[in-house]
């Protein structure tokens, strides 16, 4: 238990700062949206291009991992799409409440913690990083293409012009491209330059802190309101029943102790914030999307903590 307060101490730290930086006004919205922009155009990608196509011999041990976690996520979604059903949601909170329910803030705050928990564990942080990685690139694209989907079929409105939003949510996603570029360079055989793998290594550094402080930030701008208790129900798909799930596929699976903690801190981890921006876009329940976010992150501390007890 020491162990596993220890790897979520600074995570939790970080995110308390964020929000009392922002509610003091250190910095505003504004300011707190471009740091997104930082971690989301420059910081990850840069993290993800020198993990995959930097110092460490490529691999893809982490398919095992990629596979039970997406079973586990299908499973959330059968089990979000249930209680929507049983509760005769409209179409734009029904979308909304689905998407909450299996999409994890996976580059933001799952990674960071991994690799916290990995060195605590005295497991091989670089290792454990590298497979991190390997599972992020398949499940961005799933995310990407499949909130589309679920947004758009609860408004009974899947058209022709969904797939140039499809197209466009992939060849712009930055994480994605840069998963591209690092498995060419990895595949190709050639290292990076010294200087040029040294300074993505600098800015990909930058990935962790700056995302876990704006995080803290979107608890102070985004309110509950009036939608505690879907949230809330959304919240416990979430950080309940898809790590649950994940548990019992990594088992079957067979996975190993670096396997199950990668598995086990993805699926803990809270709704991701790209889901509000995705409901926002597509004619989503708005204000549930943001109770989401702020409920399955205050939530996300008991989810990880049982976790990282169930897997280091």
């Amino acid at each position: 238990m020491v162990q596993v307060l220890t790897s979520l101490f600074p995570i939790v730290s970080l995110v308390l700062c964020g929000m009392l930086l922002l509610r003091f006004e250190f910095y505003d919205e504004t300011f707190r949206r471009n740091v997104d922009r930082l971690v989301y155009w420059v910081s990850v990608p840069a993290l993800v291009v020198v993990k995959l196509g930097g110092r460490a011999p490529l691999n893809f041990d982490a398919a095992p991992i990629t596979g039970a976690f997406l079973i586990a996520t299908l499973g959330a979604m059968v089990v979000a799409y249930l209680l929507a059903w049983s509760m005769k949601l409209p179409g734009p909170s029904l979308g909304v409440f689905v998407q909450a329910g299996f999409r994890s803030n996976l580059a933001f705050l799952a990674l960071p913690v991994i690799v916290l928990a990995a060195d605590g564990a005295h497991l091989d942080p670089q290792h454990v990083e590298s497979q991190a990685v390997l599972v992020l690139a398949p499940m961005m694209l799933f995310y990407n293409v499949v909130s589309v989907f679920v947004l758009e079929l609860a408004r009974s409105r899947i058209e022709w012009r969904v797939v140039p939003i499809l197209a466009r949510s992939v060849a712009t996603n930055p994480i994605l491209l840069s998963c591209v570029v690092g498995i060419g360079i990895g595949l190709s055989g050639f290292a990076l330059p010294g200087p040029v793998d040294d300074t993505l290594d600098l800015l990909g550094a930058t990935a962790a802190p700056l995302a876990l402080l704006s995080l803290g930030g979107t608890l102070v701008v985004y309110e509950v309101r009036d939608n505690l208790r879907l949230a809330v129900l959304a919240a416990l798909v979430k950080v309940a029943v898809l790590p649950v799930l994940a548990w019992l596929t990594g088992r079957a699976f067979d996975l190993d102790n670096e396997g199950m903690l990668i598995l086990m801190v993805y699926a803990s981890a809270p709704t991701a914030v790209a889901s509000y921006i995705v409901a926002a876009q597509l004619g989503g329940d708005e204000a549930l999307a943001a109770s989401t976010l702020v409920v399955t992150t205050a939530l996300c501390v008991v989810s990880l903590a049982v976790a990282l007890s169930w897997s280091v």
